[in-house]
């Protein structure tokens, strides 16, 4: 019988309130569910806010879809709508955003045809010289060793295929401008990623590296260098 994707999303977002109620007490759970249940099927956001805590934006953050605003203090992140606001220690709300954007993102399948933003390509390409960058995914939950972590995707360009030899580029949803093509999926497929999310994820707590700090960075790009991945 085929599993409908709002029922596992409801399951998953479930295993994940219950993992708040223990690592951040009964009070925070609320806040953190009352907040991120606008994101349960649609996380992309998140990211925003996540660059928000880490300082790579201001203090103020808008999500204009979802009518919230947000402002980072010293010790709390306030969400604010037309009714309430909610303060959320920065520690709980950093790890409450990892969680939902790793554990609850809906990973592409294989075969699908994405553009990357070009910006985060210089290393890799010429792309000053490069109207559009598209690659077809060939990897999910591609991860690296001794660290613990993984990048959602790794894909090579479309439509040469390998480049420089075995080299493939790995990349997070936030670097996806668009959807190009729409890899095959079925419920073998979804059975894959569901297990990847409570394997690796859940019972591992392996991240995505979009959540690690620069210095992990740094330390997983080597580790993927010197393999030549």
């Amino acid at each position: 019988m085929k599993v409908k994707k709002e029922s596992v999303q409801d399951y998953l977002y479930q295993n994940l309130r219950e993992q708040w109620k223990i690592l951040f007490g009964v009070e925070t759970e609320i806040h953190l569910h009352k907040w991120l249940i606008n994101y349960k099927n649609d996380c992309l956001f998140l990211y925003n806010v996540h660059g928000l805590l880490i300082g790579e934006s201001s203090n103020d953050l808008k999500d204009e879809q979802r009518k919230l605003v947000y402002k980072k203090t010293a010790s709390t992140l306030e969400i604010i709508d037309s009714l309430s606001t909610l303060q959320i220690p920065l520690s709980a709300a950093k790890l409450a955003i990892q969680m939902v954007c790793d554990y609850l993102y809906d990973y592409l399948p294989l075969g699908s045809v994405v553009i990357l933003n070009k910006k985060y390509l210089g290393r890799a390409f010429e792309v000053d010289e490069i109207q559009q960058v598209r690659f077809v995914i060939t990897q999910r939950f591609a991860c690296i060793p001794d660290t613990e972590t993984f990048y959602p995707y790794g894909g090579i360009i479309y439509p040469i295929g390998q480049i420089e030899g075995e080299r493939v580029i790995y990349f997070t949803p936030p670097l996806i401008e668009e959807v190009q093509h729409f890899g095959f999926q079925d419920d073998t497929d979804r059975a894959f990623v569901l297990e990847m999310k409570e394997e690796l994820i859940k019972r591992k707590k392996f991240q995505s590296i979009a959540f690690i700090d620069s210095k992990k960075r740094e330390q997983a790009q080597q580790v993927i260098e010197r393999r030549g991945r």
